[in-house]
């Protein structure tokens, strides 16, 4: 069974973003930016598990900014980005 995202615009876009940053294309901050995009947006009752995902991806991001060295910062960001793509896939996938 695959699942369609009732928006589907902005989980392109999102990927795009995840994409761009582990290209090292997008900053982490413009990563984040994106997701904020998301968490405000992101509003159907059937879409709380996403938007409840940005919020904690969003979240991890900062703390990443804030609590971990700056040379370390950009690995660390990445794996982020990794695993919002992994689990959009997830949830196409799934259902």
């Amino acid at each position: 069974m695959t699942r369609a995202f009732l928006y589907p615009s902005y989980i392109e876009e999102l990927r795009q973003a995840c994409r761009k940053h582990l290209g090292e294309v997008v900053s982490t901050q413009e990563l984040q930016a994106t997701i904020r995009v998301g968490e405000q947006h992101v509003v159907a009752l059937e879409e709380k598990q996403l938007r409840s995902f940005l919020t904690d991806m969003e979240a991890d991001l900062e703390l990443i900014l804030f609590t971990v060295d700056e040379d370390k910062q950009l690995d660390a960001s990445k794996a982020i980005a990794r695993k919002i793509l992994t689990r959009l896939e997830e949830w196409e996938r799934d259902g």
